[in-house]
């Protein structure tokens, strides 16, 4: 499992999967980057069958608001 993730962070404790979204400055909201990191990180929980829950949050004071609005706006 990549450990080079720039929009969130994974760290499983026993079952526990814990998945952090850490983009606080755009509440969170997830752009393309986050899409390939989130892509991925599903991948790995998915091939781990020790993992029995995984708990989303977000850094900040917003768990996540979406897509990117600038970021799908300019294109990217």
């Amino acid at each position: 499992m990549s450990s080079d993730y720039t929009t969130l962070t994974y760290r499983k404790d026993g079952p526990i999967g814990w998945l952090q979204l850490t983009r606080p400055e755009r509440l969170n909201a997830v752009a393309m980057t986050g899409c390939r990191e989130l892509l991925d990180i599903a991948e790995n929980i998915a091939a781990d069958d020790s993992v029995r829950l995984v708990a989303i949050s977000g850094a900040g004071r917003a768990c996540s608001t979406g897509i990117d609005l600038k970021d799908l706006a300019a294109g990217d």
